[in-house]
């Protein structure tokens, strides 16, 4: 579904809805036939075009099996030039694992386009049936026989079916855009998926994209469920650019830095730094910083978490978590800078380490401070809040962000809202959401995205938790959150569809 598509359907449900709360006998036949026209216009979609997308997918899903065996047979020379420095062999077994994965990515884009194609063939038939039911509805209130002239009968007829009908094809397109929003979902899940091809769409080698790519947090109990590559596709994607854009010697003394690293951690981690848009004084000062740490050693200190499974997170055996009640949200935003500067993090981990824990606390207390001027400390944080302060920081993080109310009680609403976080989430950006009953309540952290499934950061317990869609969308988040339903989202601007709005209540 294209974008003016999806704007055209919102357009035909916001029209249904306000024919429906117009419907009474007085205006019954001038409101039904307003909404007869409305429904000239389908639900968007060509089935046979999908179908014939999904089987090109599948075409080249075989065309690159044959790649896989080719790349392992490869023997690569002794060294490759680039400012990851990697060696050849690192480049083949590098480009090998992202090349076995490409198959089944195309497969999954088939799957999610046959899917889309059934759905909306199922749609325009429902709509048909729908649109010609309330058509002969009309012309049977509006004739006699062949006589154009009321029959007081059938308008009693027809004002008992015409708001079930509407209601049927208000259903129809909702559902429609749902689709739509779950296909956008799957799409955003493998763009995601594409971090060497997000790394040289930034500006980077293909060789140095394909091996930094392929550089995980591997933090002992956390599985790899979820991308948690060190560098973010918003990084990897950013990294050239940042690159490009240094003087000349900056940019040759960060590639002495990276000579001189031990391993490909050690050389993820730096140019992490860079694409946070460091300095080139910061750079050598970090890099001297962790030079030759082994890989255990750099992730405890330059992450908080490790995105890649469910998990308790920890450092040094003390848990990430808010400190007091009054907290998620602080929490939520520290692990949001973090996962974009390992500096910052390592501001909260380097010293020793029973003294993680009273460090995270001061700056939780530091940042619910300033994120807290003029709003009561003990009511929380309010979304604009959050988004103030993201923005604050959108040199390291490369996006600005907004915020917008979710109306838990609509579900095209909580549809279009999970679209945002799962692309916003896909493409390497940390989103918070606020949770609530009655009233907005606890903010988590959404980290990551894989098939039905979001990853969210829960800083009530200080773990990492899978949350499925279907909870989402259904207002069934207490197990996973705290809380049942979400009500606001603040994301990238970039990827937010929805409008700002002010707050009666807050969050704890």
């Amino acid at each position: 579904m294209a974008s003016d598509d999806y704007g055209q359907a919102s357009t035909v449900l916001l029209r249904l809805g306000e024919a429906l709360s117009l419907l009474n006998p007085v205006k019954l036949v001038s409101v039904t036939r307003k909404a007869q026209r409305q429904l000239r216009t389908p639900p968007p979609g060509n089935p046979e075009e999908l179908r014939a997308l999904a089987e090109a997918f599948r075409w080249a899903a075989a065309a690159v099996r044959p790649v896989v065996s080719e790349v392992d047979a490869l023997r690569p020379a002794e060294l490759w030039s680039g400012i990851a420095a990697s060696s050849a062999t690192q480049v083949r077994a590098a480009t090998a694992v992202a090349v076995r994965t490409t198959p089944r990515a195309f497969l999954a884009a088939a799957t999610a386009l046959d899917e889309l194609a059934d759905r909306i063939a199922e749609q325009r038939r429902r709509h048909d049936e729908l649109r010609r039911a309330l058509r002969e509805a009309v012309r049977d209130a509006t004739h006699i026989g062949s006589v154009p002239a009321p029959d007081p009968a059938a308008l009693d007829d027809l004002m008992r079916a015409a708001a079930g009908l509407i209601r049927g094809c208000i259903e129809v397109y909702t559902d429609a855009m749902a689709a739509a929003d779950e296909a956008a979902a799957v799409f955003a899940d493998l763009a995601g998926r594409a971090r060497a091809g997000a790394g040289v769409s930034g500006g980077l080698d293909p060789a140095d994209a394909v091996v930094l790519a392929a550089q995980c947090v591997r933090i002992r109990g956390v599985g790899d469920d979820y991308d948690d590559g060190i560098l973010t596709v918003a990084q990897l994607a950013r990294l050239g650019r940042q690159l490009d854009a240094m003087p000349v010697l900056d940019r040759a003394n960060v590639g002495t830095l990276v000579d001189k690293a031990r391993s490909d951690t050690e050389r993820a981690y730096l140019l992490k730094a860079v694409a946070a848009g460091h300095p080139a004084g910061e750079l050598a000062a970090f890099a001297t910083r962790i030079h030759g740490r082994d890989d255990g050693w750099l992730h405890d200190h330059l992450s908080l978490i490790d995105r890649g499974g469910s998990a308790e997170q920890d450092r040094f055996g003390f848990e990430v978590d808010q400190y007091d009640p009054y907290t998620c949200g602080t929490t939520s935003l520290i692990v949001a800078r973090a996962e974009a500067d390992p500096l910052y993090a390592l501001g909260l981990t380097d010293g020793a380490p029973h003294g993680f824990d009273e460090r995270l606390s001061a700056e939780q207390a530091r940042v619910h401070d300033t994120t807290n001027l003029v709003y009561p400390e003990q009511w929380g944080t309010t979304p604009e809040g959050m988004a103030d302060w993201m923005n604050q920081h959108s040199a390291v993080t490369g996006t600005s962000y907004a915020w917008h109310l979710v109306d838990d009680t609509g579900r095209r609403s909580v549809s279009r809202s999970l679209r945002e976080v799962v692309t916003a989430v896909d493409a390497g950006h940390p989103v918070p959401i606020l949770v609530g009953g009655v009233v907005p309540r606890h903010y988590v952290l959404a980290v990551g995205h894989s098939g039905d499934d979001l990853l969210i950061f829960e800083p009530t317990s200080g773990a990492t938790v899978r949350v499925p869609a279907a909870d989402f969308l259904d207002g069934k988040l207490r197990q996973r959150a705290g809380f049942d339903h979400v009500q606001a989202i603040v994301v990238p601007q970039a990827h937010a569809g929805g409008e700002s709005g002010s707050m009666d209540h807050s969050p704890d």
